[in-house]
């Protein structure tokens, strides 16, 4: 674990912080939270019904909406013929067989709406994908104080990019099953610090899993934090087999708990534990549909040449989806890159300065394991794409974001330790009003206008 020196005075040594900033980081922090979730309703009010986003269409009138009149989860029947004949992109999982059980909260929010006709009841279903905001906001903060143990001014700078990334900000604003993938997932990371922290007793190990078990309940991008809780238990406990056991054991019977009725209803009633096989067979069964990359015999080198995968799924991790959805200017994404690369140079800094800039406030260990988590998660995107369905949406990998933002925030430490106090804390200050005032443009140039073009016009045509 690490601190964070600033000058002469270190924000990692409690007794040498002024006075007020843990204040400072309580009044910005809860306010950074009130403005996320304003915005965030806001722009679900903003977004045209039934298409605020990726799937939307979809998930609502497939999944929440009948759900909703019969409490029923819809059966999958397949696909009408020529489903996939002029798309790019071929169904991985079908909605029907992809887990998500925060539909039953859509739901019930309906129901408690008087069951609105269907337009009103998409706007109502969205108020749950905003609820999931502040919540991941508050969890992931807490996740800072785990790691940044003492440096008040990272974790808020930290939050402030949870907050203001707009493509993370829009997942919360419409009816999908991203955002509670990406709540459960945030919990799991949390709970199992903690439970690390209180050496795996009892109470965390439970809490710890029925957070694997819900995050089993929602999309399938979530489960890289199965393997990362597994090595992380492993890690902690592999000197005492039988305590391991133990934990093992607890663990498994409560996410069976929790989770297991999900799979034994796919077996029971497809014949197929995740889904997969059904939808593939479907697709086939559609009519003509994409092959995958790796079927038609390209490399992964061939495929990302064609696909120009990496530079999609980049800009659409900060923002926009599909080929030109939302979109921003070109040299924004510049200058994210230009960001990246300040981190990774702070990072590179950390590594070869003197072993005294190392003290208790920044737990590398857990830098290390939420990497590897959010690297994982980057692979095993990129292989879903390469096998299956080309998929070049960056917000796949938002179950590990508050990951990414941790490995980031890690690297900016490294640059402030070369800084005075003050400067330091000048620049954050600069660095927090200038992603906020750009949130706030991407709305005005780019959600509002997007409200106003021929095909949004033509989707709330079609709709009415």
């Amino acid at each position: 674990m690490e601190s964070l020196n600033l000058g002469s005075k270190s924000l990692g040594q409690v007794r040498r912080q002024p006075p007020n900033l843990e204040s400072i980081e309580q009044f910005g922090g809860w306010c950074l939270i009130i403005f996320a979730t304003l915005s965030a309703l806001l722009w679900s009010l903003l977004r045209p019904l039934l298409d605020g986003g990726p799937d939307e269409w979809n998930h609502f009138l497939q999944i929440v909406y009948p759900l909703s009149q019969n409490w029923e989860w819809p059966m999958f029947k397949g696909y009408p013929p020529g489903t996939f004949g002029e798309s790019a992109v071929r169904a991985q999982v079908a909605y029907e067989l992809t887990p998500n059980i925060s539909a039953l909260i859509h739901a019930f929010v309906l129901n408690l709406a008087g069951l609105p006709e269907m337009l009103e009841a998409n706007r109502w279903g969205r108020i749950v994908s905003v609820a999931f905001y502040p919540l991941t906001l508050i969890i992931s903060w807490r996740i800072f104080k785990l790691v940044f143990v003492d440096d008040p001014l990272i974790r808020l700078l930290g939050l402030t990019v949870m907050v203001t990334v707009p493509q993370f900000m829009l997942v919360h604003s419409y009816i999908t099953n991203d955002s509670p993938a990406i709540f459960f997932s945030t919990v799991t990371i949390y709970l199992a610090l903690r439970a690390r922290k209180y050496r795996f007793d009892t109470t965390s190990v439970l809490l710890l899993s029925v957070a694997v078990g819900f995050v089993m309940l929602h999309k399938y991008n979530g489960f890289m934090v199965l393997p990362g809780v597994v090595a992380l238990v492993v890690w902690e406990v592999w000197r005492d087999p039988y305590r391991l056991l133990r934990i093992a054991a607890l663990g498994l019977i409560v996410v069976l708990l929790v989770a297991g009725w999900w799979y034994v209803r796919g077996v029971v009633v497809y014949g197929d534990l995740l889904g997969i096989d059904t939808t593939r067979v479907a697709v086939d069964a559609s009519g003509p549909a994409p092959i995958p990359p790796a079927a038609r015999g390209l490399n992964p080198i061939q495929f990302l040449q064609e696909t120009n995968w990496l530079a999609e799924n980049y800009a659409t991790f900060w923002a926009g989806y599909g080929l030109q959805k939302l979109k921003l200017p070109g040299g924004v994404y510049i200058a994210f890159l230009l960001v990246l690369l300040a981190s990774i140079a702070g990072m590179f800094f950390r590594f070869v300065s003197a072993s005294s800039k190392w003290s208790s406030s920044l737990d590398r260990f857990a830098i290390v394991w939420m990497t590897a988590m959010f690297l994982g998660l980057l692979a095993m995107s990129f292989w879903s794409s390469y096998t299956v369905d080309v998929a070049l949406h960056g917000r796949y990998l938002y179950p590990q974001f508050v990951s990414f933002v941790v490995l980031i925030m890690a690297g900016f430490t490294g640059l402030l330790v070369l800084m005075k106090q003050r400067l330091a804390f000048a620049l954050v200050a600069v660095a927090m009003l200038s992603m906020l005032s750009a949130n706030v443009s991407y709305l005005i140039n780019i959600v509002v206008p997007d409200m106003y073009s021929p095909s949004m016009a033509s989707v709330i045509y079609v709709a009415v």
